[in-house]
């Protein structure tokens, strides 16, 4: 599954969710709220349950058609992404066109990204999140729209063990080095697409080809994981190419 967010640098000051809700409540509380860059940096926004009720944007309404933003930049993202991962400037505008036609290539509905719509008119994707139950208050908040907390819900872990049906969102503080150790989290995502559902590896495969400049040597990958983790590398760290041991999860896990 895609991961989120993957740049360390924002989680050093908001590491966990009560400290991405005292940012809403001390920085973000007017103006654009859980739509600030500042939020959108660490946090996204979820549904509790796949049936269940949901102010927003419950999945069985919004899946086909998608849910999403006109509030930034898709492209923009993308590129910011690139420069995170130590992409040169000079070579970040190309490399974002050639990811984003490939991407289209494989069904992928890019309109947002200046590309075209998918054929199907089903544009929509579900990230389903997976999180260890101890973890859970710590990396969520029960919120309302926009992201207010919702105290009637408050804490979050009573309310999902507790005899009521699970509904309303959360949000959810992303952090990276959490959420991409299969012993804290799993994802699993599906596209409303069927073509670029089944095209999605094949898609990712040459996504990686595409990135061989950038993590195709060890000096490369160094480069990049130094970028990536806001400077810092952590103790397990290593730059062996392990796309052999991620096929291995992966299959795993399918």
């Amino acid at each position: 599954a895609s991961l989120p967010r993957l740049l360390k640098a924002p989680f050093r000051d908001v590491a966990d969710a009560p400290q991405l809700l005292k940012l809403f409540n001390t920085k973000l509380r007017t103006g654009r709220q859980d739509h600030d860059p500042r939020f959108r940096a660490v946090g996204i926004c979820a549904s509790t349950t796949l049936i269940g009720h949901d102010p927003e944007a419950p999945p069985t309404r919004i899946f086909l058609s998608g849910y999403s933003q006109s509030d930034l930049s898709f492209v923009g993202v993308l590129n910011e992404l690139l420069v995170g991962c130590s992409v040169p400037k000079s070579q970040v505008s190309a490399l974002s066109k050639k990811i984003i036609k490939l991407s289209e290539d494989a069904g992928l509905d890019v309109a947002q990204f200046g590309g075209k719509h998918c054929k199907s008119g089903r544009p929509g994707h579900l990230l389903q999140i997976f999180l260890k139950r101890e973890l859970a208050e710590r990396f969520a908040y029960a919120a309302l729209p926009m992201g207010p907390q919702d105290k009637s819900r408050t804490p979050l872990s009573t309310t999902l063990d507790g005899n009521r049906a699970v509904s309303g969102q959360v949000r959810i503080c992303f952090n990276p080095s959490v959420f991409m150790r299969a012993q804290c989290a799993r994802m699993f995502v599906y596209s409303a697409d069927p073509t670029f559902h089944e095209r999605r590896s094949h898609m990712q495969e040459k996504i990686r080809e595409l990135l061989q400049p950038v993590l195709g040597s060890k000096e490369k990958r160094l480069e990049a994981a130094i970028c990536i983790h806001g400077g810092e590398l952590p103790d397990w760290f290593e730059t062996k190419d392990q796309t052999e041991g991620g096929a291995l999860i992966d299959n795993k896990y399918k």
